[in-house]
């Protein structure tokens, strides 16, 4: 029923947004509920709301991409700089690589824009690379948390040749060129 409860208030919210802007991009915001996404009980994401626990019964963020595709607007996911076990001291089994690839598998079967975003903030070669892994499945990404220490020397350095290879898909990081992981 708490599923339910959401995705009536996420249509009401939708047809309201669509009412008020006509021929607007617009984008809704999928939570990256990634704590727990490795155990059976996917705990944190039934207490969002999300029942993402047999496949076989319901995929709510294909529910969520179709919704989008009703309303003609783009999904915009987070954690993507994250990488599976990243947290491990927070012993919360989080998967936020594998609710990454559920989405992208959701937006694709409801042939939806994809938006993504980091998390947290992160200036390293490791957590660029996790972008740019799934950089071709995205029509936009915006880079949220920026800060002094990223503005400044190696970091900043780092964080163009990011951004090169965003645009690009070339670009070295740290004098070095990125080594990407196709996955």
């Amino acid at each position: 029923w708490y599923f339910a409860g959401l995705l009536r208030h996420g249509e009401a919210v939708l047809a309201e947004a669509r009412r008020a802007l006509p021929g607007r991009r617009l984008a809704m915001k999928v939570a990256g509920v990634h704590w727990y996404y490795g155990h059976a009980s996917h705990a944190a994401e039934l207490t969002a709301g999300y029942y993402n626990i047999d496949d076989e019964v319901a995929d709510p963020y294909r529910t969520i991409a179709f919704m989008a595709t009703r309303y003609n607007v783009t999904l915009t996911l987070t954690c993507l700089e994250m990488r599976d076990g990243q947290e491990p001291e927070k012993n919360a089994v989080n998967r936020p690589e594998k609710l990454v690839q559920q989405l992208i598998q959701a937006s694709r079967d409801a042939g939806v824009e994809l938006h993504g975003e980091n998390a947290l903030p992160f200036d390293d070669a490791t957590s660029y690379n996790q972008v740019l892994k799934v950089k071709r499945e995205l029509t936009e990404f915006t880079f949220l948390r920026l800060s002094d220490k990223l503005l400044h020397g190696e970091t900043f350095s780092r964080f163009c040749d990011f951004v090169a290879r965003m645009v690009s898909g070339r670009g070295p990081v740290g004098g070095q060129h990125m080594r990407i992981e196709e996955g």
